[in-house]
């Protein structure tokens, strides 16, 4: 798509028939325009799914932590030690 826009930009630039009509001006450059304009809504489009799958990523990997018997041993045991020492200060 985007090689068909940068022939389109280099035949618009030389073609007569382009000089000498008006409609067919309008209409070439109106589909180059909207051809750009898809290009640019597809690039963004990619770059939303790129992110998606980087937050799915993500999500999956702190899942896997979390299911983790050694890690939830560890943040119990944090978890009990920060709750006691809570206590004894309070007292």
């Amino acid at each position: 798509m985007v090689a068909v826009a940068a022939v389109m930009a280099w035949w618009g630039v030389e073609a007569e028939i382009l000089r000498e009509s008006m409609r067919y001006f309008v209409a070439y450059w109106g589909i180059f325009v909207l051809l750009l304009v898809l290009i640019i809504y597809f690039v963004a489009l990619d770059l939303r799914f790129i992110h998606l799958q980087y937050v799915i990523a993500q999500r999956e990997l702190l899942r896997r932590t979390l299911e983790e018997e050694g890690f939830r041993k560890t943040l119990l045991e944090a978890q009990r030690k920060s709750a006691g020492g809570a206590d004894s200060q309070g007292e």
